[in-house]
C-alpha cells in the first residue's frame, strides 16, 4: 500500500500535477532528463501492482481477499480490480511525456490521479479492513 500511495500515486502523478503544492511542478516528473518514457514507467510501476495483487502464478492478495471478506465487502476484491482497471486506462490516455501532459493539460492527469487516490481509499481502508490489519504508517494528505 506504501508504494501504491507515495511511490506510484504521489511521485508519479500527485507532486507533478501540483496536489501537493499551490501549482504544478512538471520538473517533478520521473525521468525529467528523459521525458518521453514517463509514461512507460508509470505503466510498468503499475504492472508491478497489478501482479503483486493477482498473484502473477501464485496465490494472490485477490483471492485472500474474496476468501476472507465479509457480506458487506463482498464485491471488494473485483471493486479493487475494477479500480485498477479505470486508472490503467486514463494512465494509458496521457502523452508519453508527463513534463508536456502537465503544461498542456493538466486535467488529464489529475483525473488519473484521482482514479488512483479511489484505489488507495479502497485498499487502505477497506482490504486492511477486510483484512483486520491495522495501518502502521501515518500520513496527512486527506484520504
Amino acid at each position: 500500500i506504501y508504494y501504491y500511495e507515495k511511490g506510484f500515486r504521489a511521485n508519479k502523478f500527485g507532486i507533478p500535477a501540483g496536489v501537493f503544492s499551490g501549482g504544478t511542478l512538471p520538473e517533478k516528473v520521473e525521468a525529467f532528463y528523459n521525458q518521453n518514457i514517463s509514461k512507460a514507467l508509470a505503466l510498468e510501476g503499475f504492472q508491478a501492482i497489478k501482479n503483486f495483487y493477482n498473484g502473477n502464478g501464485a496465490v494472490s492478495l485477490r483471492q485472500y481477499i474474496s476468501e476472507v471478506s465479509t457480506e458487506e465487502y463482498s464485491e471488494l476484491s473485483t471493486d479493487i480490480l475494477d479500480q485498477f482497471n479505470i486508472a490503467e486506462n486514463l494512465i494509458n490516455d496521457l502523452n508519453e511525456n508527463f513534463y508536456n501532459q502537465i503544461l498542456t493539460d493538466n486535467i488529464k492527469v489529475l483525473e488519473t490521479y484521482d482514479a488512483i487516490q479511489q484505489g488507495t481509499i479502497l485498499l487502505k481502508t477497506d482490504m486492511l479492513s477486510v483484512l483486520q490489519i491495522p495501518t502502521d504508517y501515518v500520513d496527512a494528505d486527506g484520504d
